[in-house]
């Protein structure tokens, strides 16, 4: 193999795999907070009543719930299968919408207690100023709303 073919390997495939690792592709984000439950079909109720006083989309992103298996994408999408993966942005809303409502599962972002269904109001960067003003908001329908810290993987997801 002649150097040039080599150079281009570790240049084009070895190096990048090198360089940006799972680490480098966590950003420090902040979470909106609406409410924890041990129950999803208590957080379900509680997501639903946030939506209805507050006018806020509340979205499934498509995932369906079962009692056995928890929150998963159902078999439709073939990518995540039965999987779960958690809410990266703002905007994972069903209708594209910069804000809504959504159901997660804490054991998903670093840092949270697991085995929480959460009521997540959004997600922002962790100096985007528009993070307080929506809490500020939720604060009038959900006194005990809060913005959580936490690192969020960015990369790639196939």
């Amino acid at each position: 193999m002649n150097k040039l073919k080599i150079v281009v390997l570790v240049l084009f495939f070895i190096l990048p795999s090198v360089a940006f690792s799972q680490e480098d592709a966590q950003v420090e984000k902040k979470v909106l907070i609406l409410g924890s439950f041990a129950d999803y079909n208590e957080a379900l109720k509680a997501a639903k009543n946030i939506s209805k006083k507050s006018d806020v989309l509340y979205a499934t992103r498509g995932l369906v719930y079962d009692a056995k298996k928890g929150l998963y994408w159902p078999a439709s999408d073939t990518m995540v299968s039965g999987e779960y993966l958690a809410r990266r942005y703002n905007e994972d809303c069903d209708n594209q919408s910069t804000i809504c409502l959504t159901i997660e599962k804490s054991e998903y972002y670093n840092g949270f207690k697991p085995k929480f269904y959460i009521i997540v109001g959004g997600i922002y960067d962790k100096t985007d100023p528009e993070a307080k003003i929506q809490l500020n908001f939720f604060k009038k329908y959900i006194p005990d709303a809060y913005l959580k810290e936490t690192s969020i993987y960015m990369g790639c997801m196939h």
